[in-house]
């Protein structure tokens, strides 16, 4: 492990833990308190409380941080870029991975015993595979023997009536319905198509997403978020803390 990795860990903390004491800071020299400033950004007060106190597992994935502190700075009118820059690279959320389930053993792998069972098994099968050989042999003589081979009539041909072609069924639209995205109040989200992102910014107005197969959204307050499909009635995507990308895509 090289030396760059050891230390990767506690700099990002000390990035994290320092720019949000700035926030903080100049969230108090503001006179605002943490809950006035939540609302007035349309963000959860325990992500603004996360990110004040450098708590980097309980926040989000990168994008949402630096689209977080990026917000909040231009409100209290600090620095943004340069805050940003300080929280340098970000490592993303572990994700789950699954344990593959072990294959079973072969049933003859795990039966053992003595030698001597094996081959007596083994010669009482092919006596008995002898024996039924003979008893098929001697049943088909006897079934064939004196009995003479019917003459079998030649098919009678009919006449099949013309064909008519049967049109075929109109093919179904591969086209996906378009999906729309509403809010209850104006909430940021971000929109990513196949992993790229498409769309960052405050949802407060109905959003159509054509064709959304592929499509994530990530709302910073999933509770405010709206999903509806034609003639469907709007889903709510989650709860307030269940922070994550959120497929578009109709299996969901």
């Amino acid at each position: 492990m090289s030396g760059s990795d050891l230390n990767s860990k506690p700099t990002q903390s000390s990035a994290i833990e320092d720019v949000g004491t700035a926030i903080r800071q100049g969230r108090e020299s503001a006179s605002i308190s943490r809950e006035e400033l939540a609302q007035r950004l349309h963000m959860g007060c325990e992500q603004l409380e996360a990110l004040e106190q450098g708590e980097l597992h309980r926040l989000p994935e990168p994008v949402f941080i630096k689209a977080m502190v990026r917000r909040l700075a231009s409100h209290l009118r600090l620095d943004a870029d340069a805050l940003v820059e300080q929280l340098g690279p970000l490592p993303n959320r572990p994700s789950i991975t699954h344990t593959p389930v072990q294959a079973l053993k072969p049933i003859a792998d795990q039966a053992s015993g003595p030698p001597w069972i094996t081959l007596l098994l083994a010669l009482m099968a092919i006596v008995g595979l002898g024996s039924w050989a003979r008893h098929l042999l001697t049943d088909t003589t006897t079934s064939t023997s004196g009995r003479e081979t019917p003459i079998q009539a030649a098919p009678e041909t009919k006449v099949q009536p013309p064909r008519q072609d049967v049109p075929a069924p109109p093919a179904e639209s591969t086209t996906t319905a378009a999906i729309v995205l509403d809010c209850s109040e104006p909430c940021w989200i971000a929109l990513r198509r196949d992993g790229t992102v498409e769309f960052e910014g405050i949802l407060d107005a109905p959003r159509t997403v054509e064709n959304p197969e592929g499509v994530e959204v990530y709302p910073g307050r999933p509770d405010l978020v709206m999903l509806r499909r034609e003639e469907e009635e709007a889903i709510n995507l989650g709860s307030i803390n269940d922070l994550r990308w959120y497929p578009l895509n109709p299996e969901r």
